[in-house]
């Protein structure tokens, strides 16, 4: 699988990916708010960047769940990331849930919760490939996107004519805490108007970068014996034949 983050100015952090039964779901299992709350795990991604809790939850799940994190760093603008995994497309885990924290921001995260999950039993060729451009609002910390984690690579970035000399750190924090629930975002909105504001020498585009994923087959481990069995068989003909009595 390859994920590549499409346009815009903005980064994300490397890619929880899960590939399951259809019954993963980014939020806890109760909770109130439209879209719910959001879980430890998914707290720990999208405030901080990191997979561990959200993969530990997903392995809790049953034996038959695979996870992987795709990258490890920032996932620049244009930039790609790949891993491999052992599926059936058609069995137990063919069901993908994709989440990763936006850079800068607070606690914003793109996945798939609207619809739980991806069915990749739709994969019909050697490739499938679709957009993921669902933003949320993970709820659990006050937006200050001018302290944010990532305000470095945007703002220092000399290939897009920024200066980021006046702002601090944005080391990953676990800042103030909200209530939890969750909100989908229209990259349009205000929640980025003071992201977007900040002065700089430069101009950003109005929305953040979505992701592109690509899910291509790979051959078969099996393949790949049966032609060395193959291949052994024809070395042991053509050695007879050139020493029969032996």
């Amino acid at each position: 699988m390859t994920v590549q983050n499409v346009g815009g100015d903005t980064f994300f952090t490397p890619v929880f990916a899960g590939f399951h039964d259809g019954s993963f779901d980014l939020r806890q299992a109760t909770g109130s708010g439209t879209l719910g709350q959001a879980s430890d795990g998914l707290e720990a991604l999208a405030e901080l960047g990191m997979t561990g809790a959200l993969t530990t939850e997903f392995n809790s799940g049953g034996a038959l769940r695979e996870a992987g994190t795709l990258g490890g760093g920032p996932i620049a603008p244009g930039q790609s990331v790949s891993a491999d995994f052992d599926l059936d497309l058609l069995g137990a885990n063919r069901f993908l849930t994709l989440a990763s924290m936006l850079l800068p921001s607070s606690d914003t995260f793109i996945g798939n919760i609207s619809t739980p999950a991806f069915d990749l039993s739709t994969f019909t060729g050697e490739s499938l490939t679709f957009d993921l451009t669902a933003l949320y609002d993970a709820g659990t910390e006050v937006n200050d996107f001018a302290a944010s984690p990532g305000i470095p690579l945007l703002y220092g970035n000399a290939a897009l004519g920024l200066n980021g000399t006046n702002f601090p750190a944005g080391i990953a924090t676990d800042g103030e805490d909200q209530n939890a629930l969750i909100s989908l975002i229209d990259p349009a909105s205000s929640v980025f108007d003071d992201f977007l504001s900040q002065p700089t020498t430069g101009t950003l585009s109005a929305a953040p970068s979505s992701f592109r994923i690509t899910v291509s087959a790979v051959p078969e481990p099996a393949s790949g014996l049966a032609g060395c069995v193959a291949l052994t068989g024809l070395m042991l003909r053509r050695r007879r034949k050139k020493n029969p009595r032996g």
